[in-house]
Formats: C-alpha cells, structure tokens, sequence
C-alpha cells in the first residue's frame, strides 16, 4: 500500500478567526428567494420620514441646489435620490415646496419690511415674585431702504435713482481753460 502524504501550507503563525455568521435577514431567506434575487444587488436603500423636513430645509437654503449636492448631503448616489422623488411623494413635494417658498419667504419678509409691521415678543420682566416672561405686541416701523429697493425693483422708469444727463455739441478742454481764464483776469480788473 502506498503512504498518501500530505502537505500544508506554512502561515505566518497567527491564527486566522472566523467571525459568526450574521443572521439572515427576513427577506432574503429562502422562502422568499425571487424578491430576494431582485433586491440583493446593493445596498438596501433607507428612506427616512425626517428626510422630508431636511430636503426642505436644503432646498431653503439653496433653491438652485442639485440631486448631486442632495445626494451628496444624504450620503446616497444621484440614482437613489430620483429614487426617491419618484417613489416618495412627499419627498418630491418638499423638494419643490422648499425651492420656491425660497425666494416666497424673501419677498415678503422684505414686503413687510417696507410697510412695518407687528411682531410677538417676549421680554423678561422683573417682579416682586421673581423674573416672569411678558409677551407683547412689537410695532416695527416701515424701513425706508426696502421700500426704495421694492418700487426700484418693481417701477424702474418711474423710481430710478440715476440720472440721465445727456450732452449736446462739442466741447475740448483747451477752449474751456481759456474761457476760464478770461474770467478769472475780468473778476481781477
């Protein structure tokens, strides 16, 4: 009979670990197995109810922003936020939403502050019994830079701050210095 002999490879001397198996995931298992084929070609996508709120507030910030700048916020791909957008309605809508009360917000923040207006204000008040917070109505008086900007913006013609001057016939330097200086030896005399 013939000695079979068998050779192992040398190691480094460490040991390797196995690390335990993860559980398997509900959907994957195998009684869902054609799902699970379709799905598993990445990473599961997670869409968060929060996202709406921080996708409007972004596009507060930035009406021009893009899905790249969007995806680069969530740390997801361009893909997966068009995902997003068709798949999640109010996604979508707070997108839209967020870029256009942008320039809404400024506007009629700027509006009310050409006309004044009256605000909610709260202001600690000391008392006998200690410090109590008093809320009031604050008057805000009209301000007159927004008013020019809004009817310069709105009525140009009309409310232009520049001036138009125009010129007609020639006029050189030379002439206008001796004319000056004439003037200057008439007032002498």
């Amino acid at each position: 009979m013939e000695e079979k002999k068998t050779t192992r490879k040398k190691t480094s001397g460490k040991a390797k670990k196995r690390l335990p198996k993860k559980p398997t995931p509900e959907k994957f298992k195998p009684h869902n197995i054609k799902s699970a084929q379709k799905k598993a070609t990445g990473r599961p996508l997670i869409f968060k109810p929060e996202f709406v709120e921080q996708v409007y507030r972004l596009c507060l910030l930035n009406k021009d922003i893009t899905e790249a700048e969007m995806a680069d916020f969530f740390f997801v791909d361009t893909n997966t936020i068009a995902l997003w957008k068709s798949q999640y309605k109010e996604f979508m809508d707070a997108v839209t939403e967020g870029k256009q009360n942008a320039d809404l917000q400024v506007v009629n923040g700027m509006f009310q502050n050409a006309l004044g207006f009256y605000k909610k204000v709260e202001k600690p008040v000391s008392t006998v019994s200690g410090v109590e917070i008093v809320e009031y109505m604050q008057y805000y008086p009209p301000n007159l830079a927004a008013q020019k900007f809004i009817l310069n913006s709105r009525h140009s013609k009309l409310w232009t701050e520049k001036t138009a001057i125009e010129h007609s016939g020639e006029m050189s330097i030379g002439s206008s210095l001796e004319e000056a200086r004439k003037r200057i030896k008439d007032s002498d005399s």
